[in-house]
């Protein structure tokens, strides 16, 4: 019975390691990563925002955003907020979830209800109705980075805040980490996902690290959320952790967390992933966000 359950075992190991080399070998390190990290979808949605295209040229390609403005309609702006949202979301959706986020569910309380802000969610490489390229892990901090310098232009010497969501806490990171010249207002990092800890950690074991390790070296640096952390100096952070996120265990949030060099406030919820954090499951929400945006 031994022999013949390590000889499944090896058998299963080796089909294991020929099915790695075989992806590979068709994809590379990072191809492989973004088959088991990126997840777009390409169906009509019915946005609650303004769609607004970053112009591209011979070099570089368009990028899709859209805007909500919350507050006045027909005031201009005090701050903006690029948002990010998670592997499988969409731009079309992540403004009015940022919105509600940031109000808090309780309207007239924060600095949200009391001044006229817009919400700029990006749409990644390979994502939504009109896809520009293909989802590339690889391309998203160059996106990021395009948009941030996009919306800092139309900003002016108005504030501009970053919010990530799952794993767009990675974009919002490596903007805060590489934009020496001007540095973003504050960032409001949901759920930061560790994603190399996660990928070892959480999933070697059910393929004995022989698909693991190929899609942990394909991320790339720009991905690191530690790494990239460490590397922020004075922008503030508030961090929207779970206690009950059954897809990100909160110990590879808190790692996220820890890392983070700069000044920061750390927010528990009890919820699921993809629940929306507000009062009711985060009693101390209001009190982040008043010290990240001010009352």
């Amino acid at each position: 019975m031994f022999e013949t359950n390590a000889l499944r075992l090896a058998t299963f190991t080796a089909l294991l390691a020929t099915a790695s080399c075989a992806l590979l070998s068709t994809t590379g390190c990072t191809g492989l990563a973004n088959k088991f990290i990126l997840f777009p979808s390409h169906h009509p949605i019915a946005a609650t925002a303004e769609r607004v295209v970053i112009a591209g040229d011979d070099e570089v390609p368009p990028i899709e955003t859209y805007h909500l403005h919350v507050g006045d309609a027909d005031a201009e702006p005090t701050a903006f907020v690029l948002a990010f949202t998670g592997n499988a979301g969409r731009a079309e959706h992540i403004p009015l979830r940022v919105a509600h986020t940031l109000d808090a569910h309780t309207p007239g309380t924060t600095t949200l209800s009391r001044r006229n802000v817009t919400i700029v969610g990006m749409q990644y490489p390979g994502y939504g109705e009109r896809p520009v390229g293909s989802a590339d892990l690889s391309e998203l901090g160059e996106f990021g980075i395009r948009a941030y310098d996009d919306l800092c232009k139309r900003a002016g010497d108005r504030p501009v805040y970053l919010y990530g969501l799952s794993l767009g806490t990675t974009l919002a990171l490596h903007i805060a980490a590489t934009a020496h010249d001007r540095p973003p207002a504050g960032l409001i990092l949901d759920r930061p996902p560790e994603l190399r800890g996660i990928i070892i950690g959480d999933n070697g074991w059910w393929n004995f690290w022989a698909l693991s390790f190929p899609v942990w070296w394909g991320v790339p640096s720009s991905a690191d959320s530690e790494r990239n952390g460490k590397l922020v100096g004075s922008v503030p952070a508030l961090f929207l952790l779970s206690d009950a996120d059954e897809m990100v265990r909160p110990v590879h949030q808190q790692r996220v967390a820890n890392a983070y060099a700069g000044p920061k406030q750390v927010v528990w919820a009890s919820c699921s992933h993809t629940a929306l954090i507000d009062a009711t499951n985060a009693p101390n929400l209001l009190g982040g966000l008043r010290w990240l945006l001010g009352n």
